[in-house]
């Protein structure tokens, strides 16, 4: 998740919110150019917490 996010940074992708462990998991947040939020959260960390 760390590489992904340093290689979307480089490419200009703006976040609402780094990488971070919140209660449902581990993931980040950011939007599209039309303003949608777009989630990306790893997929063991939120099996783990009963998410997925």
């Amino acid at each position: 998740m760390e590489a992904k996010y340093r290689q979307l940074i480089v490419a200009g992708v703006s976040f609402v919110h780094p990488p971070q462990r919140v209660f449902w998991g581990y993931g980040a947040e950011l939007r599209d150019p039309s303003g949608y939020s777009i989630w990306l959260w790893d997929e063991k960390t939120m099996r783990e917490k009963g998410r997925g």
